[in-house]
C-alpha cells in the first residue's frame, strides 16, 4: 500500500492532505463527524486537493477513489499528477490542460464534452483515454478504480467491466494524487487509496473488515464464506444441510510467464471434496460445483484437490471441455484434517509443481495457457470444516540461467 486515506482524525494534515486556497474561497475540509473530505465555499468556489507525500513505482500505480457530486459539476477531476508540477490555487490540472501537469485522471465533464478518463503531457495538451465508462450519476457515493503501468491503462467505475487501451507513461516520475473541483461546495471524497500496481494478489486478512475489503466473493449452496476477524483467516459456514461454496478473488490477472501460488489452508476433517487453485476469468464461477473436482466444462484452470471424484488427494487439471487430468498424486494421501496445511503451486506455459508442507517439490511437464486471465478460485463441499488464512498469487519469474561448470560462493 502507498497512500490509505484515514479521515478519522482532526484535520486534513492527519490524513496527509492540503487543500489549496481556491477561487472565490474554495477549500476543502474534513468532516469529523461523517469521515469525508468535503469542498467547501461561495457559488464560483473552486480548489485543488493534493496529498503532501508523492511516490514513485515502476511498475504503475492504482488508485481506488470513493467519491459523490451533489449536482452537475462545471470542472470535476482527480488522480496523479506529476510531484514536480506546482499545483495550481484554482486551476483544474485536467481539464484546464495545464502546462506541466503531467498525468492521468478521471473528470466530468468541462473542457470536454463528456466524463473521461484523460492523459496530461508536460506540455499541457490533454489527451482523452476513453469516455466508455459513462457520465457520473449525482448525489450517489461513485466508485473509481483507475490503473496505470509504463505502457497501460484501465479504469472502471461502479465496478464495471475495466475499459483498457495502451498508453505510454513515464512511471520514473514520482507522483502525488490531486482532486479540483469547481464548484467545490458539491464534491466530496470518503475514500482515496493509492497501491502500487501489481499483477498478482496477497490477501489481507490481517487487516481486511470484511470478503469485499479483502477483495474476495462467495457464492454457495447451504453455505458460504466469511471474514472471521478475529483468527483473521477466510472461514467457510453452513446455512443448512450439505452446505458446498466457492471464494473467489474478484480481480483476474494475465502473466506470459504463468503464476505462483502458495496457499495456507485447514480442513478440520476429511473432505468430500475440497479444491483452490487458478480457474480461467471468463468461466462463469459457481456455488454449487466444484470447478476442479467436479470436471465443470468452461472451468480451465489447474489446482490442488482433496479425494473426491479424482480419487486420490492431489494435483489436477480441467481444460475447457470438463475433462480432469490428474497431474500428480505425489504430495500425499488424505491431507491432515485439523491442522494448517501450506501449498505451493508453480504453472508456465509448459510445465507445472507443487509442494506440501515445505515438501520438495514435484515436478512435471504441461501445455497451459498463459495468454487466458485467472482468478484465485477455492471450493468445499462441507464448507465449515474449511478455513483459508493466506492466499498469494504473484507471477512466476524463472531463475536466471547458471552456465555448467559455474562456481558460487556462499559467505
Amino acid at each position: 500500500m502507498v497512500y490509505q486515506s484515514d479521515f478519522t482524525g482532526a484535520d486534513l494534515t492527519s490524513a496527509g492532505l492540503v487543500a489549496s486556497a481556491g477561487a472565490a474561497g474554495g477549500s476543502w475540509t474534513l468532516d469529523t463527524i461523517n469521515d469525508e473530505v468535503d469542498g467547501v465555499g461561495g457559488g464560483n468556489a473552486r480548489s485543488n486537493l493534493t496529498t503532501t507525500n508523492s511516490w514513485q513505482s515502476d511498475s504503475g500505480f492504482t488508485l481506488d477513489v470513493t467519491f459523490l457530486n451533489s449536482a452537475n459539476m462545471t470542472r470535476y477531476s482527480f488522480g496523479l499528477v506529476d510531484a514536480d508540477y506546482a499545483i495550481s490555487a484554482s486551476g483544474d490540472w485536467l481539464n484546464s490542460s495545464l502546462a506541466g501537469a503531467y498525468g492521468i485522471g478521471f473528470s466530468t465533464a468541462g473542457s470536454g464534452t463528456s466524463d473521461y478518463l484523460g492523459f496530461n503531457n508536460d506540455a499541457g495538451t490533454v489527451t482523452t483515454l476513453s469516455t466508455n465508462q459513462g457520465d457520473i450519476a449525482n448525489a450517489v457515493l461513485q466508485t473509481m478504480s483507475i490503473t496505470v503501468t509504463s505502457n497501460s491503462w484501465s479504469y472502471s467505475l461502479n465496478g464495471a467491466a475495466a475499459t483498457t487501451g495502451s498508453h505510454d507513461f513515464d512511471t520514473s516520475r514520482s507522483y502525488v494524487f490531486t482532486a479540483h473541483a469547481h464548484p467545490n461546495n458539491l464534491a466530496h471524497f470518503q475514500n482515496i487509496t493509492i497501491r502500487e500496481f501489481s499483477t498478482g494478489y496477497q490477501s489481507n486478512f490481517d487487516t481486511a473488515t470484511d470478503l469485499a475489503d479483502a477483495g474476495l466473493t462467495t457464492k454457495g449452496v447451504n453455505g458460504l464464506w466469511q471474514l472471521d476477524t478475529a483468527n483473521d483467516w477466510a472461514d467457510g459456514v453452513a446455512t443448512a444441510y450439505n452446505p458446498r461454496a466457492g471464494l473467489y478473488t474478484a480481480d483476474s490477472w494475465q502473466s506470459d510467464g504463468g503464476f505462483t501460488l502458495d496457499v495456507t489452508f485447514r480442513n478440520s476433517v476429511a473432505m468430500t471434496r475440497y479444491s483452490f487453485g487458478l480457474v480461467d476469468a471468463a468461466w462463469t464461477t459457481s456455488g454449487s460445483a466444484d470447478w476442479l473436482n467436479q470436471s465443470v466444462a468452461g472451468a480451465y484452470g489447474i489446482g490442488f484437490h482433496t479425494a473426491g471424484e479424482a480419487g486420490a488427494d492431489g494435483l489436477s487439471f480441467n481444460n475447457d471441455a470438463g475433462v480432469l487430468t490428474s497431474l500428480s498424486t505425489a504430495q500425499g494421501t488424505e491431507i491432515t484434517g485439523g491442522a494448517n496445511q501450506t501449498m505451493s503451486i508453480t504453472v508456465t506455459s509448459n510445465s507445472w509443481s507443487y509442494s506440501l508442507n515445505g515438501a520438495p517439490a514435484t515436478t512435471g511437464s504441461h501445455t497451459f495457457d498463459t495468454s487466458r486471465r485467472y482468478r484465485f478460485a477455492a471450493w468445499s463441499q462441507l464448507v465449515s470444516n474449511s478455513n483459508i488464512s493466506n492466499i498469494t498469487l504473484a507471477p512466476y519469474v524463472a531463475p536466471p540461467d547458471i552456465p555448467s561448470g559455474t562456481v558460487i560462493f556462499v559467505y
